[in-house]
């Protein structure tokens, strides 16, 4: 690797349009060379950026050369030899040309960069936790508040319902729905027991007379006078 400008010393943080040759890539494809190096961290010290040219050397065919602008993360031993993973190849890339500079102040500065972006990372953490158990305790509540509101008007509901029972269709609508009505009593009781049996008894008469109508009554007015 060699900086294009002429220059030797490099600055952490400066940007430099650098020339790397590579090889052996005999059959590399240009396109996928490009694209594993592009916008990305190279070699640990470096993050390349734009990638000008890459081309096959003139002077051996196994090489290419790579034009790119490269950003110096940080500062290593003067006459380094870095790897660069390509594929299954390990990449010797000579930096002795280079001396790295390393920029104090830039170092002090990332450091209390990345303490403030940790340290706000870490607030909202515990803020977006916080709200999410809020939700979860709402939603919850809410639920809870829904069904109890459900229950209660059903079982006001059934209660208004029993009450006005007169006719043959009334009392037999308590019977088609009497599995709701033992929960709204809270369970099977004698008198529920009895109620169910003489409507079951009389139901699939075509009429009722007034004496099997008040035989149901008779029952229905005892359950009528619990609720009341």
């Amino acid at each position: 690797m060699s900086i294009k400008e002429g220059e030797t010393s490099w600055l952490e943080g400066d940007i430099k349009e650098v020339e790397l040759l590579v090889w052996p890539l005999a059959d590399a494809n240009i396109e996928d060379v490009k694209n594993a190096i592009e916008n990305k961290d190279f070699c640990e010290y470096f993050f390349i950026g734009k990638v000008k040219k890459v081309v096959f050397s003139k002077n051996n065919p196994e090489a290419l050369e790579i034009h790119a602008d490269a950003t110096l993360k940080k500062a290593f031993s003067e006459r380094k030899l870095l790897i660069w993973s390509y594929l299954a190849l390990n990449i010797p890339i000579d930096t002795s040309s280079i001396k790295t500079v390393a920029d104090n102040q830039k170092i002090q500065e990332f450091i209390t960069l990345s303490v403030e972006r940790a340290s706000a990372t870490h607030n909202s953490l515990f803020i977006m936790l916080g709200l999410g158990l809020l939700l979860i305790l709402l939603v919850g509540f809410y639920i809870r508040f829904r069904r109890g509101n459900k229950v209660h008007e059903n079982n006001q509901d059934w209660k208004k319902i029993v009450l006005a029972a007169e006719s043959r269709d009334e009392v037999e609508y308590i019977y088609a729905n009497k599995d709701e009505v033992v929960k709204f009593f809270g369970g099977e009781n004698p008198s529920l027991l009895e109620l169910f049996k003489r409507i079951n008894t009389h139901q699939y008469k075509k009429e009722w007379n007034e004496d099997e109508l008040e035989d149901i009554r008779f029952v229905l007015d005892e359950i009528k006078e619990s609720l009341q």
